[in-house]
């Protein structure tokens, strides 16, 4: 038995399994990591997990305040205690499924059963252990399976679990699927047997990361802000179709793998899209919309945190849209029904360069010139002269009437361009 449904459509977009390929790729060319990289890694990590997994459920502890929290032991003043335990608890069972990941521990009852203990330790009389009566989940349309039954739901999730990275070649099985598939399918089929009377959806989260680090992957951080996109998701899985939940948590990886390029060094660093704007042919309008419609790679720092000192305090969001969006002719693509673009973009930049993913247009200034072309967008309507700047980077250069053909749609290229667009067209910049 398979075990992932049929669809009739791929669970995850091509496009983007193949940037997580690459970034894979990407990350294990720099390893082994250094040890303040790996330090850093895994302390901005298991805040931003601890924070927005807990925030998820209604803990009302904000990023700083968690912060504290984790690393002083302080109580916040006006915050309810069991807030503040939560916040330990979700924590320390972070340090524990890396630990369990590490050690190659399976996921059998006794995993699943432990970190449900350490993360409901002091807030339920049965921590650990299945639940014995009935109860419906508030705000879920479906009912969870009777409490007798629990038992034997879980033994087949962990004997599907357990088979799903076995006999790749077998003639009568099918090929294993995916480690982002069988993590999404775990995480949902966990979250609708509802084992415990508490605390699901907080191991379902913990218990995905454990399959995923298992097998190389980063640990994901579903963020508070996707909570409706999240249970919207869920419900698609629930009715039958678990590809809406697979390409969420295919994002949510993506997303990890874009943080942790960052965090880890090498030739990629953060820049400020307004630094960009200053020192590439762009303005920061355009490259925050590219940076929403996740063509650029960019890790978004608002309210919640600020950089300094090249670590991350917090991230508000990777790819604010899951696709791509189209401007009607009365929509800018900077209208404040998007993200405000005062609630900054960190580009992910390569040895110097801006990586731009899509399809654009040319517009040609007057001179007709390779050399004065402006990079606009090929999504909305007509935007005004110089809207974006032009590649001559002569900032009084007023760019003509857009060009008729278009750029072709190139992938992911961790490092240089390469033949991905002409020189002309790459965009290198400086740091001051």
């Amino acid at each position: 038995m398979s075990i992932m449904p049929e669809h009739p459509r791929p669970l995850i977009p091509e496009k983007l399994l193949s940037r997580i390929s690459e970034k894979m790729q990407r990350i294990g060319s720099l390893r082994p990591l250094p040890a303040d990289a790996v330090k850093r890694l895994h302390e901005e990590m298991r805040l931003l997990h601890t924070y927005h997994s807990n925030a998820i459920e209604g803990n009302t502890l904000t990023l700083s305040e968690t912060k504290l929290v984790l690393e002083t032991g302080i109580t916040i003043g006006g915050k309810a205690l069991a807030d503040h335990i939560e916040a330990t608890n979700n924590a320390r069972a972070f340090d524990l499924t890396e630990d369990l990941a590490k050690g190659g521990r399976a996921i059998d009852y006794v995993t699943i059963q432990e970190i449900h203990e350490v993360v409901t330790a002091g807030l339920l009389t049965d921590s650990g252990r299945y639940r014995t009566h009935n109860g419906r989940i508030v705000g879920a349309k479906k009912t969870p399976p009777d409490w007798s039954k629990v038992i034997g739901l879980m033994d087949r999730l962990i004997e599907e679990i357990a088979e799903s990275g076995t006999h790749p070649h077998h003639p009568q099985r099918p090929p294993h699927p995916h480690p982002v598939e069988t993590a999404a399918f775990l995480h949902h089929r966990f979250v609708e047997i509802h084992p415990f009377t508490d605390g699901n959806g907080r191991v379902a989260r913990l218990l995905s990361n454990l399959y995923l680090i298992a097998k190389g992957y980063p640990s994901v951080v579903i963020m508070t802000e996707d909570r409706g996109k999240y249970y919207q998701c869920l419900r698609a899985a629930d009715a039958g179709d678990l590809a809406p939940f697979t390409d969420f948590i295919a994002r949510a990886v993506n997303q990890s793998l874009t943080l942790y390029l960052a965090i880890s060094g090498g030739a990629d660093e953060l820049v400020p899209l307004k630094e960009l704007a200053t020192s590439t042919p762009y303005s920061q309008e355009y490259l925050s919309l590219r940076a929403r419609q996740g063509a650029l790679d960019a890790v978004k720092i608002g309210a919640c945190g600020t950089r300094r000192g090249g670590r991350l305090r917090g991230m508000r969001r990777v790819y604010k849209n899951d696709r791509p969006w189209k401007c009607s002719s009365s929509e800018s693509p900077t209208s404040k029904s998007r993200t405000s673009i005062s609630q900054e973009f960190f580009a992910i930049c390569s040895v110097g360069r801006l990586k731009i993913m899509g399809s654009e247009s040319r517009t040609l200034c007057p001179a007709q010139s390779d050399n004065h072309t402006s990079l606009g967008s090929s999504i909305g309507p007509s935007r005004s002269p110089g809207a974006f700047g032009c590649l001559c980077q002569n900032r009084s250069c007023r760019p003509g009437a857009p060009a008729q053909r278009k750029e072709r749609a190139f992938a992911y290229p961790w490092g240089v361009f390469g033949s991905s667009l002409p020189p002309s067209e790459t965009s290198s910049f400086r740091r001051a």
